[in-house]
């Protein structure tokens, strides 16, 4: 049996799908879901906080009517 008729034929189009829903489940259990923003903010390098001032940051300006688009440098 060639690999192409193994992957399409084969047990793999039922193990893909099972694989895939354990984890999201393992993904969305209480003991993983709460590091999620821990470690994204460790990617990111921003806190929660910063992310808060970043949005305020970007919010519409009524007076303007446009949305700024300005950063803000770091100390």
């Amino acid at each position: 049996m060639s690999a192409v008729g193994l992957i399409t034929d084969g047990p793999v189009l039922l193990a893909a799908p099972v694989a895939a829903a354990a984890g999201l489940l393992s993904f969305l259990s209480p003991c993983v879901l709460p590091l999620v923003p821990g470690y994204l903010s460790f990617v990111t390098g921003l806190s929660g906080e910063e992310l808060q001032d970043l949005g305020r940051d970007r919010a519409p300006d009524p007076a303007a009517g446009r949305t700024p688009r300005t950063s803000r440098a770091s100390p």
